[in-house]
């Protein structure tokens, strides 16, 4: 396993994404949600391989408790790095903003069974534009505490990212994959990385939308087809497969920590642990031959929120 430190933390660059143990969740997810022995083995399968980095949230379903049932038996459960997310605080007073932040705190410290958690995130910005100082003071108060090691917040290309780099987060967890290179034009993933935030990147794979094939595309998703012809050429040109070259285009960006990619599977946990052995980082001119291909993508494929499979 390839691993990236960052503030003191070794991080593994693959960190297990887990809604799908707590919910059906994405466009390729054919299996369904597994069952808690199933969770339990593909957990296993992962820390085994040396992923020390699992991310999940209070709304992914029963994906806490599943977690936190496996950690009670297993010996890696110190060196793990958890992140987890909240959101939807109460923000009637200064007061009930702090109360409904610890509170949900400790459902999460619960649920995991941790007396720390490794990083706490928000799930959704705008509990933090809401009111960033408050927000800010409660969780900053959490971590002197000890009652969180680091924390974080969960972004979207929309949201504000020069606040968040100057502000006291640790980590972030950004959309990235090799379609859309708003973040990168912007300058929003500089400013992160200038930061030195710890930086996660979800929808890796979009879903599961780069396993996809233009035949394959539902009716309702062939605006997807001249971004997925392309992709397809680059992969036979570059003699990659789709997930090596998804995963290092990713990698290849300066400041990415780790990919959080969701498995339902132990043998998707296998090709994973394998797939990060076979990145490589893309040259300059591969690079500008990605941005020159994908950098107008039609907006509907950058947005899984927007598709109707």
């Amino acid at each position: 396993m390839k691993y990236t430190d960052s503030l003191g933390m070794k991080i593994s660059q693959f960190s297990l994404g887990t809604v799908q143990l707590g919910l059906s969740y994405g466009v390729a997810n054919d299996s369904g949600k597994p069952s808690r022995e199933q969770a339990h083995e593909l957990l296993r399968c992962a820390v085994e391989g040396g992923v020390n980095s699992i991310d999940t949230a209070a709304a992914y379903g029963d994906s806490e408790e599943v977690i936190g049932s496996f950690l009670e038996d297993c010996p890696e459960t110190e060196r793990l790095l958890i992140t987890t997310k909240i959101a939807d605080f109460d923000h009637s007073s200064e007061q009930a903003l702090e109360r409904s932040i610890r509170e949900k705190t400790a459902e999460c410290k619960r649920r995991l069974g941790l007396p720390q958690i490794p990083i706490l995130m928000l799930h959704h910005s705008k509990d933090f534009t809401e009111n960033p100082e408050g927000v800010l003071r409660v969780l900053e108060a959490l971590r002197a505490e000890g009652e969180v090691r680091r924390i974080g917040i969960s972004l979207y290309e929309e949201d504000d990212f020069a606040q968040v780099a100057a502000s006291s987060f640790d980590a972030v967890q950004i959309p990235q994959n090799i379609f859309d290179w708003r973040l990168i034009t912007s300058g929003k993933l500089s400013a992160l990385t200038e930061a030195k935030k710890i930086i996660f990147v979800r929808s890796v794979f979009l879903q599961g939308l780069v396993f996809k094939t233009p035949d394959t595309l539902s009716e309702t998703m062939t605006f997807c087809a001249p971004a997925l012809q392309k992709f397809r050429a680059f992969c036979e040109r570059y003699q990659m497969s789709p997930a090596a070259l998804a995963a290092s285009f990713v990698l290849s960006l300066p400041g990415v920590t780790s990919l959080v990619l969701g498995c339902e599977t132990v043998e998707q946990v296998r090709q994973n642990l394998t797939l990060i052995e076979q990145t490589s980082t893309l040259s300059e001119t591969q690079m500008g031959e990605l941005r020159a291909a994908f950098e107008h993508t039609d907006p509907r494929v950058l947005d899984p929120r927007q598709w109707n499979a």
